[in-house]
């Protein structure tokens, strides 16, 4: 009997040592074979804004490769394979965080946010003028930049930081491409979501290469 006990109270401590209530409650280890590869634990803000941040990478993506196709300008499709690699290396912090993809139907229009779903079928018709194509890019781009600062600011991590900043640039080149776009049609660009000397200093300074590389940021919340 004492030997049957301690089988069981061997057996309850292994089951508890290798357990956790739910993703991101904990840290845990990743990999087969490393158990020496942690991920940190997710704020609830952080899980959130990572999955908003993958479907708003979509949004971009399909509105733009819908109108590239209306419109014979490669502003677009240039930019929806940019938005593409910008899903992707959200997709990988998912992985990473063990956070189910929102991304589960990756058909055109297709969301869970269904806001997401009204603006891309408000804007894709084939009433759309290049005009309004045009200022929707640049809505998208202004929306995207104010998300990301903001989604930077309640993280500490530095992989998720590195991430949505070479987003933020990405945006940032994607306006400037836009508003190129719009003033070569004769039309003065008004900022719709920034502030305008914001939205001017970006426009009017080069377009920007290379990618984030924190290293840690503790303290930063």
């Amino acid at each position: 009997m004492k030997g049957l006990n301690l089988l069981i109270a061997i057996l309850i401590v292994s089951v508890s040592s290798y357990s956790y209530a739910g993703p991101n409650k904990g840290k845990f280890s990743r990999g087969k074979g490393n158990r020496n590869v942690q991920v940190q634990e997710l704020t609830v803000e952080e899980q959130e804004n990572l999955l908003f941040m993958r479907e708003e990478e979509k949004l971009a993506r399909d509105v733009y490769l819908t109108l590239g196709e209306y419109f014979e300008t490669n502003v677009f499709n240039n930019i929806a394979s940019a938005e593409q690699k910008h899903m992707d290396s959200v997709k990988g912090l998912l992985d990473k965080y063990m956070l189910t993809d929102p991304v589960s139907d990756d058909t055109r229009g297709a969301f869970i946010n269904q806001e997401f779903a009204e603006f891309y079928y408000s804007k894709t018709g084939d009433e759309i003028t290049i005009k309004e194509a045009i200022l929707t890019g640049i809505l998208i781009e202004e929306t995207d930049i104010l998300d990301l600062q903001k989604a930077i600011e309640l993280t500490d991590k530095p992989d998720i930081q590195n991430v949505y900043e070479n987003l933020l640039r990405g945006s940032r080149n994607h306006l400037r491409a836009f508003v190129r776009k719009l003033e070569s049609m004769g039309i003065v660009y008004d900022a719709l979501k920034l502030d305008q000397s914001v939205a001017n200093a970006i426009v009017d300074s080069p377009t920007e290469r290379g990618s984030s590389k924190r290293k840690g940021n503790k303290g930063r919340r």
